[in-house]
């Protein structure tokens, strides 16, 4: 569950901020992660390729960093008259992250400062009515360090590093 609070940078033209909370809730099949809140702040810039860098800081189970860095593009599709009145675009997007040793202890039983992941994803956002848009997506992300995956004995800890997840959301605002 995310609360999110977005505004034009006061006096500071094309530059955006982002402040909010997330409270993730896993799966009880997951089994050894608990539920956990961390807060964030971030930036985003208009320009060619919208770059925004976000600091996320887990303020429960793992007590640590988590920085992203990404950039996104939107393709405008309303041209092909899909759900002309509902679908615009299609928004495609890539970010690299980074975890603190504490962070990755928690997620990944490995106390290390590392690179974490690179994120691809294509959101599909359906536009219900002038305050929500319902979003889909497609994700396909990937370990950038080895060592997140591996245990001490040099054994992989999963058979993968590689991951598809699919994505649904509702987005308010107000």
């Amino acid at each position: 569950y995310t609360v999110d609070y977005t505004d034009a940078l006061p006096e500071v033209e094309g530059v955006t901020y982002s402040v909010g909370a997330i409270l993730y809730e896993f799966p009880p099949t997951n089994g050894s992660l608990n539920a956990t809140t961390e807060i964030y702040a971030g930036l985003g810039f208009d320009c060619i390729l919208n770059p925004t860098v976000t600091l996320y800081y887990d303020i429960d189970d793992a007590d640590g960093f988590y920085g992203n860095a990404g950039v996104s593009h939107s393709l405008d599709i309303s041209e092909y008259g899909l759900m002309e009145d509902m679908v615009n675009s299609v928004e495609l997007a890539a970010s690299l992250g980074y975890g603190s040793s504490n962070f990755n202890q928690n997620y990944w039983s490995d106390s290390v400062d590392a690179l974490n992941d690179f994120v691809l994803s294509a959101t599909i956002p359906v536009e219900l009515c002038e305050y929500a848009t319902f979003k889909a997506s497609c994700n396909y992300v990937t370990l950038m360090d080895n060592s997140l995956n591996v245990n001490e004995s040099g054994t992989k800890k999963t058979q993968k590093s590689d991951y598809v997840y699919l994505g649904l959301g509702l987005a308010v605002a107000f």
